[in-house]
């Protein structure tokens, strides 16, 4: 399956949530700066690293012996390069 591209009006609805927007919250200074490439004023956004400060919290127990959790985070989607058929 080819991608197609973003639907234009996706992005317009995008990018005027952004300008309206008060605080952007980013995951990282690539991200950050990457918004202000694109137009979006510094004073805008705000890092917010993926993680934990483990000095803040500390181990209140282990895993049970007799159990098994499995945690998914993230997408499924199709992906692949530009010269792919």
């Amino acid at each position: 399956m080819r991608f197609k591209g973003i639907d234009p009006r996706t992005i317009a609805r995008e990018e005027e949530e952004y300008a309206q927007a008060d605080l952007i919250i980013v995951p990282s200074e690539f991200a950050r700066q990457a918004f202000i490439h694109e137009g979006v004023p510094a004073v805008k956004l705000r890092k917010v690293p993926y993680g934990v400060d483990l000095e803040r919290f500390e181990k209140v127990g282990g895993p049970l012996d007799n159990h098994f959790d499995v945690l998914f985070v993230g997408a499924v989607s199709f992906q692949g390069s530009a010269g792919s058929a």
